[in-house]
């Protein structure tokens, strides 16, 4: 099983710190994680800041990133500033 955890907005929308799912890939996991909660798109969690293992997805395969028991999701929220 892999752990999502959530932060930030999204965390608010869906109203959980963290699931466990069954996803190969990040892409996977997002779209399970959309189809679960239908309060957040999919384009809502892909503009956010993924990380997995503490390594964010930029720096790895991005949504192509392979996902294996034990590992660990981490979803931020995007933010805005001014």
């Amino acid at each position: 099983m892999i752990r999502v955890r959530f932060f930030g907005f999204i965390r608010t929308l869906i109203d959980v710190s963290f699931i466990e799912i069954k996803a190969y890939s990040v892409d996977e996991a997002l779209k399970l994680i959309s189809n679960k909660y239908e309060n957040i798109k999919l384009s809502t969690l892909k503009n956010s800041l993924v990380f997995v293992n503490s390594v964010d997805i930029r720096n790895l395969k991005m949504f192509k990133t392979q996902l294996k028991d034990g590992d660990e999701v981490m979803i931020l929220s995007p933010t805005a500033g001014g």
